[in-house]
């Protein structure tokens, strides 16, 4: 009887340990899991989507403010040789000695270009927000491109941006935004118009 005894006393020792062994290998296999749905979802959080966004924002805040501060400087960003400087109030000549000195729409495209180049990394706040939350970044020189449409303005930047979070990187380098409904068109129009009368 005592043998009888030895063996349920094995079988029950060698079920309790299956049973341990198997719990052991579920708990792995389920961290392994989890880790997985982790680096899964922290790569799912890096996503360009909302730095790009704030970017285009950054674009249309400072394309309105070009449009403001060159509509108060004659169309210029960097004013010509000839205007006049009245207690701080720099106006260019328009026609000065009999010649035409406004500024075509290439140049006020440019001049804004000009502006968007100098000032769009003040709207950055050099990205404080993305920052406190783990990313890093690299940038590269801006170049704007402005095209002065009928009803629109739109601005094709290009900014190399290098976005790094963790091990996780991404370049982005193109953006582009719009402002509609500016009008800018028929004023250079209408000015063209005034000043050939």
């Amino acid at each position: 009887m005592h043998k009888k005894s030895q063996i349920t006393y094995f079988m029950l020792l060698s079920i309790i340990i299956f049973i341990v062994a198997g719990f052991i290998f579920y708990v792995n296999n389920q961290n392994k899991v989890k880790e997985a749905e982790i680096e899964k979802l922290e790569k799912l959080s890096f996503e360009p989507q909302p730095i790009k966004q704030f970017i285009e924002s950054c674009i249309k805040k400072i394309g309105k403010e070009s449009i403001l501060f060159i509509s108060e400087h004659g169309g210029y960003y960097n004013l010509p040789l000839n205007y006049y400087d009245d207690f701080g109030l720099n106006v260019p000549y328009y026609f000065y000695e009999n010649l035409p000195f406004n500024p075509t729409k290439e140049q006020i495209e440019k001049q804004i270009s000009d502006y968007m180049n100098e000032n769009l990394f003040f709207c950055f706040r050099n990205f404080a927000d993305f920052r406190k939350i783990g990313y890093e970044m690299e940038f590269g020189c801006i170049s704007t491109k402005t095209s002065i449409a009928p009803d629109k303005l739109t601005f094709d930047l290009n900014l190399p941006i290098k976005i790094k979070k963790g091990d996780a990187t991404i370049d982005i380098e193109h953006f582009n935004a719009n402002l509609e409904n500016i009008g800018l068109n028929k004023i250079i129009q209408l000015n063209d118009l005034i000043l050939k009368k």
